[in-house]
């Protein structure tokens, strides 16, 4: 089997893999999409604790389930997403819904659990989530980014036309973009590639690169998808007092372990203590987002109300997955789509 695998920080394509098996409570899924998006690349960066086979964006076909099947379970033959986050179910906080908080999860293709890039994968049989009709393969893989935008709208009602501000211009902020400008607000996308606002152009959003923006700390609402520290620094100089800024972000970018559990220390005078600072003055709410309803992003994708194959700048099979994955890394694409 084929895959592409990272290890602390260095991806390899791997073609002798061995093939998983489905074991009682996991199946096997033939992979038929798997994205390179900002969860893949986050997972792959220098530096990263990750070792496994990459991959959080994943559509494909049920090949095999061990053991007794649950009645809600797919079967053999369905096409399914899968959702990366896989709690342990036996917590405290897994037995109050919080599953996607839950201290042992894990994570498809970022943090104990092998992804989706490759020709086949092992997931628990509660990951899997079945696809619509109507809906293609390559389209049903991004309903993790499309859950994540739709998850961080949910935040707050947009009461008299607030100024919103989306930070970024990958994949996940190209998508809130999408689903903010149907809530009754002003929206605007700030990013750094000039190439990707031919989108926004498509979508009506307002956009301009963040250099170009004022800090004048009029806007209601600021969304930071950048995934980078200095993203917090920026929305800090746009929100109004008593605004409200999104902290959004994908799977792969929440730790699990290390200093962000345990506490962290902040030095008198440092970039992160100045920002807490303003965020007190100001009496700023600070939010974070991440995850949400695989089932109600496959609605809005099959609706039409987010539109993600214009982000899907490049395909290939396994062969290219390791190019691709370098390519996206320099910022040459939103989104790509490796079909094993």
């Amino acid at each position: 089997m084929r895959a592409l695998r990272s290890h602390l920080g260095r991806p390899e394509l791997l073609s002798g893999a061995p093939d998983p098996a489905a074991e009682p409570g996991w199946a096997v899924v033939r992979v038929t999409s798997a994205a390179i998006a900002q969860p893949e690349l986050a997972a792959s960066a220098p530096g990263s604790a990750y070792s496994g086979v990459l991959g959080s964006h994943v559509a494909g076909v049920v090949h095999a389930v061990g053991g007794v099947v649950a009645t809600d379970t797919p079967a053999v033959g369905r096409r399914v997403v899968i959702n990366p986050t896989a709690p342990c179910m036996r917590c405290a906080r897994c037995r109050s819904g919080l599953g996607a908080h839950c201290p042992e999860r894990r994570v498809a293709g970022a943090h104990g659990l092998d992804g989706g890039l490759a020709e086949l994968v092992r997931v628990p049989t509660p990951c899997l989530v079945p696809v619509p009709e109507g809906l293609d393969d390559a389209t049903a893989a991004l309903a993790l980014t499309v859950a994540a935008a739709a998850h961080t709208a949910a935040m707050f009602r947009a009461e008299g036309k607030p100024y919103i501000t989306v930070l970024g211009d990958g994949l996940l902020a190209l998508t809130a973009v999408q689903v903010l400008a149907r809530l009754n607000a002003s929206v605007r996308l700030l990013g750094v590639r000039p190439e990707r606002f031919t989108l926004c152009e498509r979508w009506g959003v307002r956009h301009r690169h963040v250099d170009q923006a004022g800090r004048r700390q009029d806007q209601d609402i600021v969304v930071d998808c950048t995934g980078e520290p200095a993203g917090l620094g920026a929305a800090l100089g746009m929100i109004r007092p008593r605004g409200r800024v999104i902290l959004a972000r994908g799977p792969a970018a929440v730790p699990l372990d290390g200093p962000a559990s345990q506490g962290v220390t902040l030095a008198p005078g440092s970039a992160q203590a100045v920002a807490l600072e303003a965020l007190a003055a100001n009496e700023v709410e600070l939010v974070g987002s991440r995850d949400g309803s695989l089932r109600e992003a496959m609605t809005l994708l099959r609706a039409g109300a987010v539109h993600v194959a214009p982000m899907i700048t490049a395909r290939g099979g396994m062969a290219s997955a390791e190019q691709l994955l370098h390519e996206a890394r320099a910022g040459a694409h939103p989104c790509a789509v490796i079909t094993p």
